[in-house]
């Protein structure tokens, strides 16, 4: 999960199944199949959505280091008053969604 401040407000996540996480080190070539390995590349794929969501939106658009956590993401709580957008992903039959929420 990354957080977003500036000119716009909110939240970037990226969510992944071991198995999408475990097909991404594959195709990367990597054998290393650690758990510090997979939380890498979780923190390492957000990192790259909100990096990329940064030159769109310019300087004014301030991304956090990446938290990355395990398990079921019970504790994010989104802005009830905002639009969340959930972008599913499918790769090599695996699933995983990229969530982004933003306030005005």
């Amino acid at each position: 999960m990354i957080g977003i401040s500036g000119g716009q407000k909110g939240v970037v996540y990226f969510s992944a199944t071991r198995d999408l996480l475990s097909s991404i080190l594959d195709s990367m070539g990597e054998t290393d199949k650690s758990e510090e390995n997979y939380v890498d590349l979780a923190g390492e794929v957000a990192n790259t959505i909100a990096g990329n969501a940064r030159k769109e939106f310019g300087s004014e658009f301030h991304i956090s280091v990446p938290f990355v956590f395990k398990g079921a993401p019970q504790s994010i709580v989104l802005p009830n008053d905002e639009r969340s957008f959930i972008i599913p992903i499918t790769w090599h039959s695996q699933v995983g969604e990229i969530v982004v929420c933003l306030q005005d």
